[in-house]
């Protein structure tokens, strides 16, 4: 899986490692990484882990911690 995913769920090899970076550094993921995100917590984790995540990125985002990047048409054509 990815980095992010990896810090959210313990049963990764890389778990600790990407908690580690995800406390010292501020993330900055696009919209379609997280929605990307919370499709792979719903279908391995399930509905609630995938709640408690989305809320913990919210807490995260509100304290400046994580940051949206802003999508334009050339990146939607790219991606």
């Amino acid at each position: 899986m990815g980095a992010l995913f990896a810090a959210f769920d313990g049963g990764e090899d890389e778990h600790e490692q990407t908690l580690r970076v995800r406390e010292r550094e501020t993330l900055v993921a696009s919209p379609l990484v997280l929605t990307e995100l919370d499709h792979l917590i719903r279908r391995d984790l399930g509905f609630t882990a995938a709640m408690k995540i989305t809320d913990a990125l919210l807490g995260r985002a509100l304290d400046w911690r994580y940051r949206l990047t802003e999508l334009e048409h050339v990146d939607l054509s790219t991606a």
